[in-house]
């Protein structure tokens, strides 16, 4: 995949940005430990067919073993896989699926394009973390602080796509979206605890029927 030459600039500062930020509010940082930005998904190719960016929170506090060991040198790479939505190395929204994390925002996004390929729809898509970098266990507490510096990038990579909806999923990606000032629609966490409840799918049902008609999609028995 070729990634366009605007989103390799505003992806590229991430990195030193985010381990620096990472070292100075002591979290962890060990590179070759899988301590890195991790997961930009999506369609990284041309910005002007993204319709809908998900702000998740951070990357989980355990990466695969598959991620140890990398250099530096291919951290673009490594993040952003094939550009179809496999962020990363671990990260899949079709039918390979596994756990909350995965499988609950490709069911979002299949609301909003219930008609169309996997392909289809990460053509329209990109996914990412409103924080870079991991806490030190899955869940568990960023520094305000550190998030609001991440925020000054994370907003510079939201920028260059210029048609896309902003979806904040979680207290978390919404706190940060609004200390960031991206203009983002909340919606309830794609994780547990707060995935389990009822109130989730109706929050995730809700917006995913006022992105299709922002679009001009017309209503669709799926959604």
């Amino acid at each position: 995949m070729k990634i366009h030459n605007q989103i390799r600039e505003a992806l590229l500062p991430i990195l030193p940005a985010s381990m620096d930020i990472a070292r100075r509010f002591s979290l962890p940082c060990e590179y070759k430990a899988g301590n890195r930005p991790r997961h930009f998904a999506g369609n990284l190719a041309d910005p002007l067919a993204v319709r809908l960016i998900l702000l998740l929170a951070e990357p989980g506090s355990a990466p695969g073993a598959e991620e140890i060991n990398r250099d530096e040198v291919t951290w673009l790479q490594d993040v952003t896989c094939d550009g179809l939505g496999n962020g990363g190395f671990r990260l899949r929204y079709d039918d390979r699926s596994i756990g909350p994390y995965e499988i609950n925002p490709r069911e979002f996004i299949k609301m909003i394009w219930p008609d169309e390929s996997y392909a289809e729809r990460m053509e329209k898509v990109v996914i990412t973390n409103s924080f870079s970098m991991q806490a030190w266990t899955s869940g568990g507490p960023i520094p305000p602080q550190a998030a609001k510096e991440y925020g000054v990038y994370l907003k510079r990579f939201i920028n260059v796509f210029s048609n896309a909806t902003i979806v904040a999923a979680g207290k978390k990606a919404e706190n940060r979206a609004l200390w960031a000032r991206i203009p983002a629609l909340p919606i309830r966490a794609f994780t547990p605890p707060g995935s389990n409840q009822q109130a989730a799918s109706i929050s995730w049902r809700m917006a995913a029927e006022a992105i299709r008609a922002g679009l001009g999609l017309t209503c669709h028995d799926n959604v």
